[in-house]
């Protein structure tokens, strides 16, 4: 059992008996080698009994250390340099009997990522040196700091390769998911747009996890919480599952608004197969405590320490029987030790297993960031045995994600100052308009005044050619007017005007019914009304969207056929505008329909464009402006609206409109079921 424990650990493990001449240490004696540790031995040759410092001449720089070891009965955790193999070890090395085992674990990729990490460091500061200055320039230059910040985006995209976790961004707006290069070494996928998903990376977690892991995402986005971490099993390339650390940060608006999550996967198949190992036997836990840069503890039904290995000395300085008991308790930090004991409580209670972040404090006088697992050991009655807990330092990772979530609160701050100095922009345009508006309408109204003037006062010296050239004069300078009061109230509705209330549209829609009662009865038009909801809007805005559908349906009615109009509504599970109905939905669908002479299909989108007009201002009267605004006030209530028509059939404008505004979050608005179709 234990060779089969030691061929299958990764790390080079070599155990060498002491050789004396007369009671001193004069060799060392190779007694085990796993398969891993076979870099070091010679070529063809029976690795027990091999002399370390004839035969083994790449340790035998380390001869006086372990001799040192035997004599004092210390621990050496270090980090080496062989360069003969031009390549770094963690050395992990312990007293047995008359001799010693070592543990030999490469971290030349660790100690190549530090080097990059550090010239990244470089890079990251310059970025934001450049951040800074292409700040001072957000008044003149908003295209230019735009281009900066992606310029440090990708900066930043180069910073998360020098961590060998696999980092994600999932953006709540848009529906899309971002992996670092470290997602494809690490699990083997290759590139595609597939996936760019959540689906994806959820149809990959073990089907076991899954439902645990989904509700835990739920739960997360849609509290005022921010951290989120879980384990569990992940799918890789070849079809093998790896078991995974997953930690998240929610990022949030100024409004408290969930819009963005970032974090990382760490694989932690490696520590999972040693906890394993570790709770087979008491023997075995020990024997591989030892060997594993991580601390083990054991503890009893009761929740006393009974067993501690030795790197808890290596990392807390500390001698391992102050660690006995309930001794442990003060290398933990203050602030997690009760949520601790109440975990490890409810564990012993319950069998059942937990993990926790805790700071532990360290040889060096800081307290460092460690994750703690519990793994609880029952026998066939589900009686307890003990509990077998490991503990890996995670301080770098810690410290990492800080970081990535320093630079996305850094790049939100950005984009916040653009976006308020665009609506200095629009609020500027705004007053323009007004103010254009205003000097427009100066001439125009002198036109109109001196032109009736001149029909009023000379009307019988005037011939016929000029009293119609006079008509029309006075015919153009009113569409002018009306023109500019449409541009007006356009350019309006850019302002922040968000003073939505409850109202009730049946009362709303008869009020505008009441401005159209002589237009209606010229027409002999009949107008059904079914019944409205209660919905939160402004209610000027919406009057004006009324008012605007219900003037064209009047004005393009078939001659020769007695107009009608068809105004219901109903509510919807979802912002679609074929949604099922639904009486307690989130969504209202209101619906006007008359039986003018409709249009053609092909302009059901361009109708909704400033200025369009499909038929000839002789023919029928208008700015070609209404529909554009009835479009903007229906996006302003983050809503939508489409039509439907065929000449000579009528025209259909169907409105999707959301019931509360105040509880509309920004998942709701823009991802209401495509984000759900993502992590479910």
């Amino acid at each position: 059992m234990i060779r089969a424990v030691l061929n299958s650990n990764p790390g080079m493990i070599l155990s060498f008996e002491a050789v004396r001449r007369n009671g001193t240490i004069e060799d060392f004696k190779l007694t085990v080698a796993n398969p891993a540790a076979e870099m070091f031995l010679p070529v063809d040759t029976e690795a027990s009994g091999l002399s370390l410092r004839k035969e083994l001449p790449m340790l035998d720089e380390l001869f006086d250390r372990f001799v040192e070891l035997v004599q004092k009965d210390s621990l050496i955790d270090t980090d080496i340099y062989l360069e003969s193999e031009q390549k770094w070890f963690n050395l992990i090395a312990a007293k047995m009997m008359d001799g010693i085992v070592t543990t030999f674990t490469d971290i030349t990729a660790k100690k190549t990522s530090e080097e990059k990490l550090r010239k990244n460091y470089v890079e990251l500061i310059t970025a934001k040196d450049n951040l800074k200055a292409a700040n001072e320039q957000l008044e003149s230059k908003v295209t230019e700091r735009t281009r900066a910040l992606s310029q440090s985006e990708e900066r930043f995209r180069l910073v998360t390769r020098a961590t060998n976790d696999a980092l994600w961004d999932w953006d709540f707006v848009n529906a899309t998911l971002w992996w670092s290069e470290s997602f494809f070494i690490l699990f083997g996928y290759e590139k595609g747009d597939e996936v760019y998903s959540r689906k994806f990376w959820l149809g990959k977690v073990h089907p076991d996890d899954r439902k645990r892991v989904n509700m835990g995402l739920h739960d997360i986005i849609n509290s005022s919480n921010a951290q989120w971490s879980q384990e569990y099993r992940f799918q890789k390339a070849d079809g093998t599952y790896a078991h995974i650390l997953d930690r998240g940060y929610v990022m949030h608006d100024e409004f408290g608004t969930p819009y963005r999550m970032l974090g990382s996967m760490f694989d932690i198949t490696r520590i999972k197969a040693a906890e394993e190992q570790a709770a087979n036997s008491v023997a075995q836990r020990k024997f591989l405590a030892e060997s594993m840069p991580l601390i083990v503890w054991t503890a009893d039904h009761s929740g006393n320490v009974s067993f501690v290995n030795r790197f808890y000395e290596t990392y807390s300085g500390s001698s391992y029987r102050d660690a006995l008991g309930e001794g442990w308790k003060q290398l933990v930090h203050a602030e997690d030790l009760q949520q601790l004991e109440l975990k490890l409580k409810d564990s012993i209670s319950l069998k059942r297993d937990f993990s926790q972040e805790i700071r532990l404090l360290h040889r060096s006088g800081e307290y460092r960031w460690n994750m703690l697992r519990t793994k609880v050991s029952v026998d066939p009655d589900d009686q307890l045995l003990d509990l077998v807990i490991t503990i890996v330092d995670i301080h770098e990772h810690k410290v990492m994600n800080e970081i990535l979530e320093n630079r996305v609160s850094e790049r939100t701050s950005k984009l916040n100052e653009i976006n308020r100095a665009l609506e200095i922009s629009n609020n500027d345009l705004l007053q323009f308009a007004s103010v254009a508006s205003h000097d427009l309408q100066e001439p125009v109204r002198k036109i109109q005044m001196f032109s009736k003037l001149l029909t009023d006062k000379f009307d019988g010296d005037l011939n016929d050619a000029a009293k119609n050239y006079l008509s029309k004069i006075i015919h153009a300078s009113a569409r002018m007017k009306l023109l500019i009061t449409d541009v007006l109230n356009y350019s309006k509705l850019s302002a922040s005007d968000n003073n939505h209330e409850s109202t009730d549209l049946n009362t709303l829609v008869a009020e505008t019914l009441e401005d159209f009662e002589i237009m209606i009865r010229e027409k002999g038009a009949v107008v059904n009304v079914g019944p409205l909801p209660v919905l939160d809007i402004i209610p000027g805005q919406l009057r004006q969207v009324f008012q605007n559908l219900i003037s064209n349906a009047l004005k393009f009615s078939q001659p020769g056929q007695q107009p009608r109009i068809d105004i219901t509504a109903e509510l919807v599970s979802k912002n679609k505008f074929d949604s099922p109905a639904e009486p307690n939905g989130n969504y209202c669908r209101i619906i006007v329909q008359d039986n003018g002479i409709g249009f053609d299909e092909q302009f059901s989108k361009e109708i909704f464009n400033l200025f369009k007009r499909l038929h000839s201002k002789d023919s029928f009267e208008g700015t070609g402006i209404g529909l554009a605004i009835t479009q903007k006030i229906i996006e302003k209530h983050n809503g939508f609206i489409k039509a439907d028509s065929s000449e000579g059939n009528g025209a259909r404008f169907i409105i999707i409109l959301p019931v509360s505004q105040h509880e509309l979050n920004d998942i709701q608005k823009h991802t209401d079921a495509k984000t759900q179709s993502h992590i479910s």
